[in-house]
């Protein structure tokens, strides 16, 4: 064997084994970026899921009027599950300081002061939502139906990226509302 064949056997390999390499980091990130999307996609779900269950519970609600908004304060009934008897606010925050594209839904105890700030009262369910304004219509309950809430929770864990979004929608009745005229 000559040094020339040895040479172009090598950058052969090399090559070869750099295009092998560029695919096994390709399919890395690809793994990453799915499971990411879909841990997103799962506490969007399971955060509806809890916001349906308190929202179905609930007394009276305050917060989204007749057009979108990022909070919903709610009275629990006294048979509630999850903290009967008492005010809790379902809210959105920005994901980072200054972010306009990247929010969290927040529960906290309490009504909506004009912050949502899970560290000392709350918990963050779900994050990569791509709209603050989450609740984006309320109905009051009527002499002849209940009142009902819409929920749209547009998740996205890369925004500049719309094909991979993932919208979950809902409109929640709250079962034990007064059935009254007006708000």
């Amino acid at each position: 064997m000559t040094l020339i064949e040895m040479l172009v056997t090598i950058t052969i390999m090399g090559l070869v084994v750099a295009a092998i390499a560029g695919l096994l980091v390709e399919a890395a990130k690809t793994q990453v970026d799915v499971a990411n999307r879909f841990q997103a996609q799962q506490d969007a779900v399971l955060a509806l899921n809890k916001l349906r269950r308190e929202m179905h519970c609930a007394t009276a609600m305050t917060g989204p009027g007749a057009g979108a908004s990022s909070y919903a304060t709610i009275t629990l009934a006294t048979q509630c599950v999850t903290g009967g008897g008492t005010t809790v606010t379902w809210c959105t925050q920005p994901a980072y300081a200054g972010s306009t594209n990247q929010f969290n839904l927040v529960r906290v105890t309490g009504t909506y002061s004009g912050s949502c700030d899970p560290t000392s009262i709350g918990m963050t369910f779900a994050e990569h939502l791509t709209t603050a304004n989450i609740f984006s219509s309320y109905t009051c309950p009527t002499a002849s139906s209940l009142g009902y809430v819409s929920v749209n929770l547009p998740v996205d864990t890369t925004p500049n990226d719309s094909k991979q979004a993932y919208d979950l929608t809902d409109d929640i009745v709250l079962r034990n509302t007064q059935r009254v005229v007006g708000c």
